[in-house]
């Protein structure tokens, strides 16, 4: 399983030091305490997006290149949700991806508690492509499947049945393309921010089909 986890590295060394080693000439040095600061090193030729993708892509062209797998899937909660949710839309090469308490459409995000971090909102990417379209994008493909499994008692995020606001569009959307899947899980097992046994035996089923 690929997963986002494989940025976190790069991220916490940003926010464990006290001064980031770049020169940024408009705000000085500067501490990184959290990653919503990643708007601050954004430039004409510098995306902070890069943190969370990049690392993904070179550790799938080196499997690529050393290794002969035959399929990609990819798992993550929260950030790790939101990062299995759109990195699958940019890479055809993940095979089924699996977003836990991930992201909901904007329009759908009512308090402060659904509205996430700097790259759940960052307005230069949802310009392009907004989370339906990102939706479907993960979907779409041979023996491509992109899966939404919301904890219905999070105490983090995405609780409750939002999704069934757009389930059966994005559905029917993926389902006229006539490739890929596109499912909605609503997980009532527990009442924590997690990935649950349910889920992942939900999961592992899946990817075995």
């Amino acid at each position: 399983l690929i997963s986002d986890l494989l940025c976190l590295p790069i991220m916490k060394y940003y926010l464990a030091n006290e001064k980031i080693p770049t020169n940024l000439s408009s705000s000085g040095s500067i501490k990184f305490f959290d990653h919503d600061q990643f708007q601050l090193l954004e430039s004409e030729n510098f995306s902070p997006l890069n943190y969370f993708f990049t690392p993904i892509n070179h550790s799938l062209n080196y499997l690529d290149i050393n290794h002969n797998f035959k399929n990609y899937h990819m798992v993550g909660i929260s950030g790790g949700g939101w990062t299995s949710t759109i990195y699958p839309a940019l890479d055809t090469r993940i095979s089924k991806s699996f977003a836990v308490s991930g992201s909901l459409p904007l329009s759908l995000r009512i308090n402060s508690q659904d509205l996430g971090d700097y790259e759940q909102i960052q307005p230069e990417l949802y310009k392009i492509a907004n989370y339906s379209e990102l939706y479907v994008m993960s979907s779409y493909g041979v023996d491509r499947s992109f899966n939404q499994i919301f904890n219905k008692y999070d105490p983090c995020c995405f609780a409750g049945t939002l999704f069934n606001e757009y389930e059966s569009k994005i559905s029917n959307i993926v389902s006229k393309l006539n490739l890929g899947d596109f499912n909605v899980y609503l997980d009532d097992t527990h009442k924590e921010h997690k990935i649950s046994e349910y889920a992942q035996e939900l999961i592992l089923e899946k990817i075995v089909q």
